[in-house]
């Protein structure tokens, strides 16, 4: 390994040169200058001894000039940045104020076009960075520019005590925004792709780790179908259970990627446990949000969990602004304090390419979304960050390492980078990417904020209506929590026991006798008003077939994919979907003859309560695939011109379905088993009140069965009956 070559005489074993005394006189003299000692005359002393030549008349007379005489000050004076100081009428006459030029006093206005290019204060603890960020941000907001704060300090809710009417602040356990939720214009598959970027840049996951993830999140997806067009976005906590148990099968080499990512949405749940339950959030990205001030505190978390949040919040904005198409002027302004624990340029370098939250930032200029930027080590700084932002403040500095970082960054010279040591509180140098662009010395506003102003019961007692809408996000409490797909079952009896949501306001009207949905007087289902609010845990598909189900209970499926505008693919699916969720019963009914066998739904109690309906009374006897059985039958003699009867009364006997065709009286029984068979015939041709007697079987072993009993009846009995397959009575509804 090679040395590195001495660079510093003492480092080549040849003694220092000692500092030349002149220079150190032209030093202290812009010191005085600057600090207003021309007529000091302890500093004039000082700076008489710093010579070492009290006896020489000629340098004597030159220091007072230059002590007394500013232009000559100016001239001579050994500050690296007099030289680059900014004539007059260098900068905009308005804008939003940075600060004052440190030896002209001239102020320094930054237009909307610089701020969109973005904007970085770097230096030490204490040498002004917040100032200067909650300066610009008050100017913002009276300039009617939505600004965007991720404060991970608690440090600009003192705005709330300044600016009462124009900001929202949300604490951490509150945080407004739902991951999983697609932002208005993005597409549900690239939104899936951007969160799991946003996670491996936080997370430091690689492509297997990512590609496990989005493989959940289009499970996740598909599953509430948000692909089509589903609102019922999945919460951190389903995403979880997904990651857990997938619907997928997980290779053995998969279980590590899988622990990996369950151990850091196990500490999102559990350190916030509020956002791991919400599965809709604020717009807070929005430029259009009510409020032209909003903080989001991240304190309190992990770096990963900030900068996993910090991510999806600049993805949103950023994909937002693509989607409105938004290009030109300034239209919104995120600001992040402490942005090294975001952009770290060792994990910049780390990764093999440039990550989707990177690439984004690139597009904020060009977006009209403006950053600015604080942070306090400018080595740990990402270089692609810095390289994103037109104006650059470099402020004290903490040691030489920062110090030389921060030369190398704004492009100082030796000179101007060992001066960096020398700034006061306040003081920054400043470089711009257009109008003046030499560096150049700046001392910022001097701004009395009082960080301790905006207490916990003050912003509990000032922002309690926007945190009231806010909880109201959240799943409500008398709706069951969707389990997700790879969560295991629940019985009917355990989801039976959870408390049914509040029933919305009812009307009352028939189903469209088009739809081959017969139902008898005294049993028409209510429909649910459409206008009356409801808070639902469905999906909106999904509650849509569920509501069609309740309203039509005897319908096909061709029927209902008419009536919904749904694919028998997607009908099918949402079946099971509810079915497995506990909103409905599932029954296949036979035929008694070849071909497709219907499948009847049925809502259980959880399912009408789901839809604010109560059960019809006298849908018939038996189950529900007997009752089907009854209307269909009853639908085809109507639909033939006769008047069929439910639970008809033949003398003091009582028969499945009395229809009259023709002038002729016909009772019909629904025979779904042996049981009762031979009773039911001898019963029902006893009173010799019936022209026929039609049985209808669901399979072949029933129908020979009831022949043989039927032949053992005496010839005038057996004449009168009639075996048929209950699939005979099916024509009425088909398509």
């Amino acid at each position: 390994m090679q040395r590195r070559r001495p660079d510093r005489p003492e480092e080549q074993g040849q003694p220092r040169r000692p500092p030349d005394p002149t220079y150190l006189a032209h030093r202290d003299v812009a010191r005085a200058r600057d600090l207003g000692l021309q007529q000091d005359p302890e500093a004039l002393q000082l700076m008489m001894d710093r010579l070492q030549l009290p006896e020489d008349p000629t340098i004597a007379e030159l220091l007072q000039v230059l002590i007394q005489d500013a232009a000559l000050v100016h001239q001579f004076c050994p500050n690296p940045f007099r030289s680059t100081a900014p004539m007059p009428g260098s900068f905009p006459r308005s804008g939003i104020l940075l600060g004052h030029e440190q030896f002209t006093h001239s102020p320094v206005f930054i237009d909307g076009r610089q701020v969109a290019e973005g904007v970085v204060a770097v230096g030490a603890p204490g040498s002004g960075k917040t100032t200067e960020l909650l300066s610009m941000v008050a100017q913002l907001a009276r300039a009617k520019v939505s600004v965007l704060i991720l404060d991970l300090k608690r440090d600009f809710r003192t705005l709330a005590a300044l600016l009462p009417d124009l900001i929202h602040v949300f604490p951490t356990e509150r945080f407004p925004v739902s991951v999983a939720e697609v932002a208005e214009g993005i597409s549900p598959r690239s939104w899936a792709s951007l969160l799991t970027g946003a996670a491996a840049h936080a997370w430091g996951l690689f492509e297997a780790s990512q590609s496990y993830l989005l493989r959940c999140l289009n499970a996740l997806y598909r599953d509430r179908s948000i692909y089509s067009n589903g609102s019922w976005w999945p919460s951190i906590q389903d995403i979880r259970n997904t990651v857990i148990k997938p619907p997928f099968r997980v290779k053995r080499n998969e279980e590590q990627y899988r622990d990996r990512l369950v151990l850091r949405l196990d500490m999102l749940c559990t350190v916030l446990p509020a956002m791991a339950r919400r599965w809709r959030g604020l717009p807070v990205e929005s430029p259009r949000y009510k409020a032209p001030i909003t903080v989001l505190e991240l304190d309190g978390l992990d770096a990963g969990l900030q900068a996993f949040l910090v991510d999806v919040i600049i993805l949103r904005t950023v994909h937002r602004q693509l989607a409105r198409g938004h290009r030109g002027g300034l239209d919104k302004v995120l600001v992040i304090d402490e942005a090294t624990r975001v952009f770290d340029a060792q994990r910049e370098r780390q990764e093999r390419h440039l990550n989707t939250v990177v690439t984004g930032l690139q597009q904020c200029r060009e977006l009209g979304i403006g950053m600015l930027l604080a942070a306090q080590e400018p080595g740990r700084l990402s270089r692609t960050v810095m390289g994103c932002t037109g104006t650059k403040l470099a402020m004290a500095a903490a040691d030489g390492n920062d110090a030389g970082a921060l030369g190398r960054i704004l492009g100082l010279d030796r000179e101007q980078a060992r001066y960096i040591h020398h700034l006061e509180r306040g003081q920054a140098v400043v470089r711009m990417l257009r109008g003046h662009t030499d560096p150049f010395l700046m001392r910022v506003p001097n701004l009395p904020f009082d960080k301790n102003a905006a207490t916990d019961d003050y912003l509990e007692r000032t922002m309690a209506g926007v945190w009231r809408d806010l909880d109201g996000m959240q799943r409500p409490s008398g709706v069951t929590a969707l389990p997700s797909p790879g969560e295991p079952k629940q019985s009917r009896a355990e989801q039976g026991q959870k408390t049914a949501p509040p029933a919305e306001p009812q009307r009352h009207g028939a189903p469209s006798p088009a739809d081959g949905s017969p139902c008898t007087a005294g049993a028409e289902p209510d429909l649910p008003n459409p206008d009356a609010p409801h808070i639902s845990a469905l999906p909106e598909d999904r509650r849509r077939l569920l509501i069609d189900v309740a309203t039509h209970l005897w319908s096909w499926s061709s029927h209902r994919e008419k009536r919904l505008g749904l694919s028998s693919r997607q009908v099918d699916s949402f079946r099971k979907w509810l079915e497995r969720h506990g909103y409905i019963r599932c029954h296949r009914a036979s035929t008694g003859r070849r071909g497709g066998v219907p499948v009847l739904m049925e809502p259980t109690d959880k399912g009408w309560a789901e839809v604010g309906l109560t059960k019809p009374k006298g849908l018939g006897k038996g189950g529900h695939v007997h009752q089907f059985w009854q209307h269909t039958i009853a639908d085809h003699y109507r639909s033939r011109g006769g008047e069929a009867t439910l639970e008809g009364r033949v003398g003091d006997k009582q028969v499945d379905v009395l229809a009259v065709l023709d002038g002729r009286t016909i009772a019909i029984e629904v025979q779904l088993s042996d049981a009762h068979s031979e009773e039911n015939l001898r019963r029902d041709l006893e009173p010799d009140l019936l022209d026929e007697l039609v049985v209808a079987c669901d399979r072949g072993s029933v129908v020979k069965r009831v022949q043989r009993l039927a032949a053992e009846l005496p010839a005038e009995l057996s004449r009168r009956v009639h075996i048929c397959p209950l699939g005979h009575f099916l024509s009425s509804k088909e398509d």
